[in-house]
């Protein structure tokens, strides 16, 4: 994955938690991105099972935002049909929310 590639996805996954910390209640402020999902998930903004298949996500953002440890490209990019699949749901429930 190119430097660029990382920028996009961890900036992606930076817009979900913003997105998310608008939408919350006051008394349910994600500390992680990973509550941010599953904060999502309780709320009912999307599924739980949603919620638990992109909690893993968080640990990814971190990774490429933080350089916390080397990343194996190989493996980002054997998880990028899951990830994509499971973040275009969590676009389609969101959406499905907004009201234009």
């Amino acid at each position: 994955m190119s430097p660029l590639e990382q920028a996009v996805v961890q900036r992606k996954l930076s817009h979900l938690h913003e997105i998310l910390t608008l939408l919350r209640e006051e008394r349910s402020k994600p500390l992680t991105y990973a509550d941010t999902f599953q904060l999502a998930g309780q709320h009912g903004l999307i599924t739980m099972d949603l919620a638990q298949r992109l909690i893993p996500a968080a640990g990814l953002r971190n990774r490429l935002a933080h350089d916390y440890e080397a990343i194996d490209p190989s493996r980002v990019h054997a998880a990028l049909p899951i990830a994509f699949q499971d973040l275009s749901e969590l676009a389609e429930a969101l959406a499905a929310r907004v009201r234009i």
